[in-house]
């Protein structure tokens, strides 16, 4: 069991590396409402993938592999759908600057859910 916990732990925070560094990629940072979003968007995930990336042994399969970077992709166009709705939201740039928070974290949930595995 712990390595189990241990395993989702891992994903869970792989998934949020990704993301993060995509965002800075970007040219934009997770304001801290968004950041807090963003960790159990990564924990549902990582939930959602279970025993598809823990192989035999506590070693991620290579189908496992497979859908955790499905899942980093996922989370690429979610970051992206976030950006975009910075740039169109009036005003929002000029108060948030370079910062992708709770209202363009809601605006991606709204336009991309159901995007497996990352939507409640």
């Amino acid at each position: 069991m712990a390595t189990a916990t241990l395993e989702f732990d891992e994903t869970a925070e792989r998934l949020f590396t990704h993301a993060t560094q995509h965002a800075h990629r970007l040219g934009y940072r997770f304001g801290d409402g968004a950041e807090q979003d963003l960790r159990g968007l990564c924990q549902k995930a990582a939930s959602e993938l279970g025993g598809n990336v823990i192989g035999l042994a506590g070693t991620r399969s290579a189908g496992g592999e497979v859908k955790l970077r499905q899942s980093e992709v996922a989370l690429e166009v979610f970051v992206e759908e976030m950006v975009k709705a910075a740039q169109t939201q009036p005003d929002y740039l000029a108060t948030n600057s370079n910062m992708i928070g709770e209202q363009t974290f809601a605006v991606a949930l709204r336009n991309l859910c159901p995007i497996w595995p990352i939507c409640p």
